[in-house]
């Protein structure tokens, strides 16, 4: 059985306050004896934020510990700070999610076992989770021809340690059960304030950790685009996408292959 407060959750939100006031209470609807709660919002100094600011300032628990950051200083800064924290509390793992994703009875029912999987294979690094009403996004990478190429990851088999049914993979949605220091040793790369995905995931492949993906533990992805919101978002389509060409020296954006 986990002990109290042994995952950290890294909940990052951005200029969408309803949706913390539906994932908020979901996630306190499934909670888990070994959850802390770490949130981290991009608030500070935007006039706007009150109504955001309001929903969260409500909140008071021993599982809960809240952070405000400067507006627009990023969710690779903020996820990063979230992860340090939970490392100066001895927190082992950890679930990424954001504002959009709620938590249902299917993420917390084989949360032991998700971690059980991760303690019976010591080079497994991340556990991703599926994410209802989201395209699936389990694939292998690599950097062929200037370009990345995502190709097919084979079909899910049965854990024997654990039961879990899994599959390999490289790069997954951002809703993932992660060891701590597996994620303090490559860390998001707080250039990208958004567009980071790929970039986390090609670096993560370097680190010696594997990837893995599970469709038996899953959150509820809510759609919401308010138009300050998309805004901000698009950048990741635009500068960020020059930042990441220029990374990793690409003249093309990624080839599916499957």
């Amino acid at each position: 059985m986990l002990s109290a407060r042994s995952i950290g959750i890294a909940y990052t939100m951005f200029l969408r306050p309803e949706l913390a006031a539906q994932t908020y209470p979901a996630i306190m609807a499934y909670w888990h004896l070994a959850f802390k709660l770490f949130i981290g919002d991009q608030v500070k100094g935007f006039s706007n934020s009150a109504p955001e600011k309001t929903i969260l300032q409500a909140l008071s628990s021993q599982e809960i510990d809240l952070n405000f950051f400067p507006f627009d200083s990023g969710v690779s800064l903020v996820r990063n700070a979230l992860i340090k924290k939970m490392a100066a509390e001895n927190i082992k793992y950890c679930i990424v999610t954001a504002d959009s994703i709620a938590f249902t009875k299917e993420t917390t029912a084989k949360i032991e076992t998700a971690v059980a999987f991760l303690e019976a294979h010591p080079d497994a690094g991340i556990l991703g989770f599926d994410l209802k009403d989201r395209t699936a996004w389990e694939w292998f990478m690599d950097i062929k021809n200037h370009r990345f190429i995502l190709t097919k990851t084979p079909d899910v088999m049965v854990d024997e340690a654990t039961g879990l049914r899994v599959k390999p993979c490289d790069i997954c949605r951002q809703f993932f059960l992660a060891r701590v220091d597996a994620i303090l040793k490559v860390q998001w790369d707080e250039q990208f304030t958004t567009g980071e995905h790929e970039d986390f995931f090609w670096r993560f492949k370097s680190s010696g950790y594997k990837v893995y993906w599970t469709p038996d533990i899953s959150g509820q992805y809510i759609h919401s685009r308010p138009p300050e919101y998309e805004r901000y978002r698009n950048r990741q389509y635009s500068e960020y996408m020059r930042l990441l060409f220029k990374k990793y020296n690409l003249l093309e954006w990624v080839e599916y292959v499957r």
